[in-house]
């Protein structure tokens, strides 16, 4: 019986992502905002990237695209994907905190 959902790998995602975006001639940033549609996206994903970010000034739309296209693969790969709603509580709290050590800590840096 099916279930009428399409489960697709992350690979297969990126490819209707860069497919799309060739017939509409999007940018790198509208990419990025089709990687928004993604189940888990608004979780791990965004905040490892923006974490990045943060250690990396001038980061180009190019290189964030490049990093959401990895992170969509590591975590499919390690199952970081979860649907416990405590469980992404916690993991973006945690990942919060992350964040914003790594952003107190640039700034230090930079003063």
């Amino acid at each position: 019986m099916s279930s009428g959902f399409n489960f697709l790998t992350p690979e297969d995602f990126i490819n209707e992502v860069e497919l799309t975006a060739r017939q509409k001639q999007w940018t790198y940033g509208q990419r990025i905002r089709a990687f928004g549609t993604t189940p888990c996206m608004r979780t791990q994903m965004i905040y490892e990237v923006e974490a990045l970010k943060a250690l990396k000034p001038g980061f180009s739309e190019k290189e964030e695209y490049e990093a959401y296209k990895s992170a969509l693969i590591a975590q499919h790969r390690n199952q970081a994907c979860t649907t416990d709603p405590l469980e992404l509580f916690m993991e973006k709290k945690i990942l919060s905190l992350e964040y914003l050590y790594l952003s107190m800590r640039q700034l230090s840096r930079a003063s």
